[in-house]
């Protein structure tokens, strides 16, 4: 496995792919290559409506909300809003991963539990 510098001296794996899917032939871009996406949602069970494409206009509404309601950047706020969107009744059923302080305060504000806690 080759690796590159990450920050602080950190050694990191160097990704030839983009989320753990393929990329586009002769791109640079990570893009996700014809098929990938449904290979890779029906190797982790998904299929059907959970294939549909994300509800923008929703996330980017209420990443507006969290950026005025808490001291987040503008990714972390679209983060955010994307799990919100993900677990719209039940926030505390879905855990989210994070280490940086200031969106783990803004989740756990949103009602999620932590991980790593």
């Amino acid at each position: 496995m080759r690796f590159r510098a990450g920050t602080a001296g950190a050694r990191m794996p160097a990704w030839s792919g983009f989320y753990g899917a393929e990329l586009e032939p002769g791109s640079r871009q990570p893009r996700l290559a014809a098929g990938s996406a449904q290979r890779h949602a029906a190797g982790l069970g998904l299929s059907g409506p959970q294939l549909s494409r994300a509800p923008v206009k929703e996330i980017k509404g209420l990443a507006v909300r969290l950026l005025r309601q808490h001291a987040l950047r503008a990714a972390d706020a679209i983060q955010l809003a994307a799990a919100l969107v993900a677990s719209p009744t039940r926030a505390d059923l879905l855990p989210f991963v994070c280490l940086d302080e200031r969106l783990r305060a803004a989740a756990a504000q949103e009602g999620f539990p932590l991980l790593p806690a």
